[in-house]
């Protein structure tokens, strides 16, 4: 939507950064989900994407940048991409091995933790 009736996406890569910025800020200034360590991730998976947006600004083409250095940040991007995507595999399989394992709510009463089956809940609603 933001790219409609565009020959280059100068304008859309403005209005995804400034989006991309926006949420990344807003992660950093109130954390809005249960814990610590998920909250974290997201700020690290915001850091991510807005780096990644960032890259993109080589691929305008107005700044005659080199096919290289194109060939070169689009290659950093997927790497980005593949971290990423490991992260929330990680994250996956952590919360797969607590509830297999047999993790009860009274475990977590003991200790003042979050229930992991609540670990990606906003905190407010």
């Amino acid at each position: 939507v933001t790219g409609i009736f565009q020959r280059n996406g100068t304008a859309q890569l403005i209005v995804i950064i400034i989006a991309e910025s926006m949420y990344f800020v807003l992660h950093l200034i109130k954390w809005p989900y249960a814990t610590k360590q998920i909250n974290l991730f997201y700020i690290t998976i915001g850091f991510f994407r807005l780096t990644n947006v960032l890259l993109t600004i080589v691929h305008l083409p107005g700044l005659h940048f080199l096919e290289y250095d194109k060939q070169c940040v689009a290659y950093t991007q997927i790497c980005f991409h593949m971290l990423c995507f490991i992260l929330f595999f990680i994250v996956a399989l952590k919360n797969v091995f607590s509830i297999i394992l047999g993790t009860q709510d009274e475990h977590f009463d003991e200790r003042n933790l979050v229930p992991v089956r609540m670990l990606r809940w906003p905190r407010y609603k």
